[in-house]
């Protein structure tokens, strides 16, 4: 009995690890949404009732994300903590795929160790259960990494390397922040010598996949592309390289277990010959930092790919490095890592529940007036999306966007609202963030809409008087 535990521990170790990952990722299901996951559920919806991506409803990412959104919630219906655990369990599949990825490229502990600092690296488990691209994309790039291993043998089906080509292209297509997968996915085929056999293959798969996925959704590519790409290229204002670079800085803070391995585990890196079998996956560690720099703006959640960048190569250098020491320095080494490792779960943990902050009185009292006030069939537009997708009420697909992105990049104008919401006629208008520095648009639902109501930062201007809940926050 002993000895199959003793064979089976990195297995074990890696379970363990995946449990744990699921149990702090959805510790915290009904903490306040934040505005880009009221965009997305808000846009599901909009989905749900027949709109089409670009075309009628405005897409801030690729089409497959909506695609992979639809296909998580499609369990849940309207359920927001539930929804939010499909998400949180799909970023436990990148932990997995990262175990594998270490695993097969340098031995069981590398996997081991690279799949624990992947689950708690910052900010992976404060994004993993939210209802966002990011995460989604970076495991899916993960697996991509995975699965390529699997076609490295001589004697191995070039169709794993057409389907990691694939999932990588499904990785881009969900979001663009995957782009950066693609040079350790060239490296680690590079250093095994089977460039030549796997790339071609992988390129294909790549190819078959977004050939799919674009044709898909041939009528509305010029709409995806203004939105995806020219929209936010639009809003560079927002950041700065010098801000980019301080905030890349700033990843690894000490206060964390994460901050102390990944310096060590470039140490090892750097000063060990068996740790130097890593290169292929460090080369995704300056690619990742690079492509962060020139975003803009940069947002915290960006930063999951630069945390998992980090972990998927410091992991795996700290487990070889750990694994060439004289005995029996690497048991009590291994035991100060598990105890890091186990310290940054608690930490993660103890973020989450910090974070774990009720919805606003403004959003709550929006959301229960406009069921009372409007009918199921009513069409709202807001800024504050998720309203529309908690009172299940129709909204106006070329707004359900409307971000401080859009409108400092002045792609969103006072026009374009004023236009939209004279097209589209909306039985109520929620004005709570952006709108309320358009005064082109507040002057226009004033004199458009009779009767408003406030609440808070909140204004609701309705169609019809109605009587409505009394406001929860003091008016000042």
């Amino acid at each position: 009995m002993t000895s199959r535990v003793a064979r089976n521990w990195p297995a074990l170790t890696a379970l363990l690890v995946a449990l744990a990952a699921a149990l702090v990722y959805t510790r915290a299901l009904n903490t306040r949404t934040n505005y880009d996951e009221g965009v997305y559920l808000a846009s599901l919806a909009a989905m749900r009732r027949g709109q089409a991506l670009g075309s009628d409803i405005y897409t801030s990412q690729p089409p497959a994300f909506y695609w992979l959104l639809r296909a998580l919630a499609a369990p849940f219906g309207s359920s927001i903590p539930d929804i939010r655990v499909a998400f949180a369990l799909f970023a436990v599949l990148g932990v997995t795929a990262a175990v594998v990825l270490g695993w097969r490229l340098c031995g069981p502990p590398a996997g081991v160790a690279g799949g624990a600092l992947v689950a708690i690296g910052p900010p992976y488990p404060t994004v993993a259960p939210t209802v966002s691209a990011d995460v989604p994309a970076v495991v899916l790039g993960l697996v991509s990494l995975a699965l390529v291993t699997f076609a490295l043998g001589r004697g191995s089906s070039r169709l794993w390397a057409c389907v990691a080509g694939g999932v990588l292209a499904l990785a881009v297509l969900t979001k663009l922040l995957a782009i950066p997968f693609v040079v350790p996915f060239v490296a680690v085929a590079v250093a095994a010598r089977a460039a030549r056999r796997v790339l071609p293959a992988a390129l294909l798969g790549a190819a078959l996949t977004a050939s799919v996925i674009l044709v898909a959704n041939a009528a509305a590519l010029g709409d995806m592309w203004r939105e995806v790409v020219t929209d936010h290229a639009s809003a560079r204002g927002l950041g700065s390289i010098s801000g980019n670079l301080d905030q890349v800085r700033s990843l690894l803070e000490v206060r964390t277990p994460f901050g102390w391995l990944v310096p060590l585990g470039l140490l090892a890196f750097l000063l060990n010959h068996r740790a130097r079998r890593t290169w292929p996956l460090w080369t995704f560690v300056p690619a990742a930092a690079g492509f962060l720099i020139l975003v803009r703006p940069l947002e915290d959640h960006h930063m999951v790919l630069l945390s998992v960048a980090c972990a998927i190569a410091a992991g795996p250098s700290l487990a070889l490095a750990i694994g060439g020491l004289p005995r029996p320095a690497p048991i009590a080494v291994t035991a100060v890592l598990v105890l890091f490792v186990a310290a940054g779960f608690y930490q993660e943990q103890r973020r989450l529940s910090r974070n774990d902050i009720a919805e606003s009185a403004e959003v709550t009292w929006a959301t229960e007036t406009i069921e009372r006030v409007t009918s199921p069939d009513a069409l709202v537009v807001t800024d504050k999306p998720i309203v529309v997708f908690r009172a299940h009420r129709a909204t106006a697909g070329p707004l359900v966007d409307i971000s401080s992105t859009r409108v400092t990049g002045r792609t969103l104008t006072v026009a374009d609202v004023n236009a939209e919401i004279r097209k589209s006629r909306p039985d109520a208008v929620l004005v709570d963030r952006m709108l309320r520095f358009l005064p082109g648009v507040v002057a226009w639902l004033d004199g458009r809409y009779r009767w408003r109501v406030r609440c808070g930062s909140a204004t609701l201007y309705l169609a019809t008087r109605a009587p409505t809940p009394p406001c929860p926050v003091h008016q000042r």
